[in-house]
């Protein structure tokens, strides 16, 4: 399709599409050219290839506002986590994590302010957080572990994550609660969110160390994957398969969050798509026209 044949799309769709609403905004297809000839960089559809299927269907809503962070360190049959490992967890990892969150946040006007909440045997407060088996840390092999956060509950006194997370919800004014489990050996870092209709549970994500990366002589998570998987938990996808979308994001947004694995978190951003797919712009980004863009 070349340059006419878009415009002569573009006043087709801007004619037939309720001009009495005011929450859609015409994408830029122009965009989608190369600067130096008419050749389509994408196949553009008529229709929306794609939606924000996850968002708002599980235990967290909103990545605004006041927000509770739980962090359980838990100690399995294979691996426990010393305070010194704890502390560089919170400090080199989950505490920089946050803090791109919040930055991103505002440059897209949302104000976001974290509380957190650290639990470990290490630091005897009082609790034992053990994991009664192993964590399989290789979900490709032998698929994920389901029931750390519940057994991180346990820990804690609860009967189930359920029961825990209608229990800080109730006691923190109805402010979110996100929980983030974290294993101290090398693996493959995921999050439990809610994609459909699997199932009920509170979302939570489950972090691994990584043996590539030593800060202060200990294996920690990289920043950006605790932010990634944080964004899941709000309803962001990955941009990094199937291989048509990784390529159309690689050119479209190649610093995002949600494709670009990195060791400095600097250089990363959070851009239109990843931004509408966790609620912090109602507009639909131009991404959601693109066939190559499609997650199916």
């Amino acid at each position: 399709m070349k340059r006419k044949a878009i415009f002569f799309f573009a006043v087709i769709l801007a004619a037939v599409l309720p001009l009495s609403s005011c929450e859609y905004v015409l994408p830029d297809f122009g965009s989608f050219f190369r600067a130096d000839s008419s050749e389509e960089r994408f196949t553009i559809s008529s229709e929306r290839v794609c939606e924000r299927g996850s968002y708002g269907l599980g235990t967290n809503i909103k990545l605004s506002g006041d927000i509770d962070v739980y962090v359980f360190f838990m100690d399995d049959d294979e691996s426990s986590w010393s305070v010194y490992e704890t502390n560089a967890f919170m400090k080199d990892s989950v505490s920089v994590a946050l803090e791109f969150i919040k930055d991103k946040g505002a440059e897209w006007g949302i104000s976001i302010n974290f509380t957190v909440h650290e639990y470990s045997t290490a630091q005897d407060d009082g609790f034992e957080m053990r994991y009664d088996g192993k964590v399989n840390k290789d979900l490709r092999v032998d698929g994920s572990t389901k029931d750390v956060l519940e057994q991180a509950a346990r820990c804690i006194g609860y009967a189930s994550a359920d029961e825990m997370h209608e229990n800080i919800v109730k006691n923190n004014g109805g402010r979110e609660a996100i929980y983030l489990t974290a294993i101290e050996k090398d693996g493959i870092s995921y999050t439990r969110n809610q994609t459909g209709g699997n199932g009920r549970y509170t979302e939570h994500c489950v972090l691994f160390t990584e043996k590539l990366l030593f800060l202060n002589s200990v294996m920690i998570p990289k920043p950006d994957t605790v932010a990634h998987e944080i964004f899941h938990l709000f309803g962001a996808e990955d941009l990094y398969k199937p291989s048509a979308r990784e390529r159309a994001a690689s050119e479209i947004c190649p610093n995002d969050i949600m494709l670009l694995d990195t060791r400095n978190i600097k250089k990363l951003d959070v851009c239109e798509y990843t931004a509408y797919t966790v609620g912090w712009t109602e507009e639909v980004p131009m991404e959601c026209y693109i066939e190559e863009w499609r997650h199916d």
